[in-house]
């Protein structure tokens, strides 16, 4: 076990030096450029904060976060959303955006239930 969350806690910290230090994107250089130092896409480990500006776009499955067994998906799939995107439910939905329907999605959670399981959201 302790082997386990030793590799999580490296694993973490590999992450976030190489995002330059921090989970959250730097400060823009000018307003046209709102999302230019973010990273495009990532992957987090499921129970960290999700950073400033990014949406929940789906979940995988990873031996490298806590939780890894069975067909359990223990990693969220983020990304800086576009004009519009389709992101899964209980996502942040940043300012400038917002939700115009619902739908269901197989890269989001409780894709195998009868209910609508995604967003679609847009930048307004």
């Amino acid at each position: 076990m302790l082997k386990k969350v030793t590799k999580w806690v490296v694993i973490t910290l590999t992450l976030i030096v190489g995002l330059g230090g921090t989970l959250s994107h730097a400060t823009p250089t000018s307003a046209a450029e709102p999302h230019a130092r973010l990273a495009s896409s990532l992957t987090i480990c499921k129970g960290q904060p999700i950073p400033s500006g990014y949406v929940i776009v789906g979940e995988r499955r990873s031996s490298r976060c806590p939780g890894y067994f069975g067909t359990n998906r223990n990693m969220w799939v983020l990304r800086t959303p576009g004009s519009s995107e389709t992101v899964c439910k209980g996502s942040p939905i940043p300012s400038g955006y917002v939700i115009v329907s619902e739908r269901r999605t197989a890269q989001c959670p409780s894709y195998f239930t009868t209910s609508d399981n995604a967003w679609a959201i847009k930048r307004i």
